[in-house]
């Protein structure tokens, strides 16, 4: 499936009807729904025992063989996944078909057209109210939702809540960024808690990575406006360092008992989203 980042997001409604498409057709079959918790599915009969709930005895299967039966049924407990977009100016960083933010935010709106299907409960963090609890996103619908994502904007001195404590969330937290913000880092720290699952997707491109050959001695960084300066005459140095940074971050948020995936951006959509999927479907 090709996607073209100019398409996607030349409208609100193409950025919509590409996610449900995604949702559909990629992560299709790969999970079981869920319903509410209120809500039972059927599973199996069994006979009837003397003590069982006789609201669970089937009359109808009575009345064709004369006999006891109890409908077994099964309960799903409905998710809770809060998704974090960073929106520092770094997440506009492009080397190919999606900047890291577009990437981002198309792979939020997929993963809140899967969380609708299952009757799941989706909050975008991105709002500061979602956060100190004054508005909680599980009232709005799903097309409100995925407008609140395609309308999120990269800016200067972004931050994700000011000095104001947050609430204690539960659930499922997943975090989308580059990981270049460490006020981002910290503010996170702040959210992790023992009911809170956290997930955080690091988002790097082929540059970044250290696995595409440059010839650029110099770099801006789009945080602080400062140029910074590479030795482009030994990309395997360059690779080295890239990958133990890596290593050194992944084992200090392992430390905070967070699963980690790094994904380069500059792979196929559809296929990264798969892959994922298959690994952290348990998520929702």
């Amino acid at each position: 499936m090709n996607l073209d980042a100019t398409e996607i997001f030349s409208s609100f409604r193409q950025f919509e009807l590409i996610s449900r498409t995604l949702s559909n057709r990629v992560l299709s079959g790969m999970h079981a729904s869920r319903t509410k918790q209120s809500d039972r599915e059927f599973n199996n009969y069994r006979a009837y025992q003397y003590g069982d709930d006789l609201r669970f005895i089937d009359w109808k299967l009575f009345g064709k063989t004369e006999k006891l039966f109890i409908r077994e049924n099964v309960s799903f407990k409905q998710s809770k996944i809060h998704v974090l977009i960073d929106a520092s100016l770094s997440m506009n960083h492009k080397e190919d078909a999606f900047s890291k933010l577009e990437w981002a935010k198309l792979f939020t709106a997929v993963i809140a057209q899967k969380a609708h299907q299952q009757s799941d409960v989706f909050s975008l963090l991105n709002n500061s109210s979602a956060i100190r609890g004054s508005a909680p996103q599980r009232t709005l619908g799903l097309h409100r939702q995925l407008e609140a994502i395609f309308n999120i904007r990269a800016k200067e001195n972004w931050t994700l809540f000011d000095t104001e404590a947050p609430r204690k969330i539960e659930g499922t937290l997943l975090a989308l960024s580059d990981f270049h913000d460490t006020d981002l880092e910290n503010k996170l720290l702040s959210l992790l808690n023992p009911q809170l699952d956290s997930n955080l997707v690091r988002l790097m491109g082929p540059l970044e990575l250290g696995i595409r050959e440059f010839d650029i001695s110099s770099v801006r960084d789009l945080e602080s406006k400062e140029n910074g300066f590479i030795d482009s005459s030994d990309p395997i140095a360059f690779k080295d360092l890239v990958d133990r940074k890596i290593r050194d971050h992944r084992r200090k948020w392992a430390t905070k008992n967070c699963i980690y995936d790094l994904i380069n951006t500059d792979e196929i959509f559809a296929e990264s989203l798969s892959n994922w999927w298959l690994k952290r479907s348990n998520l929702l």
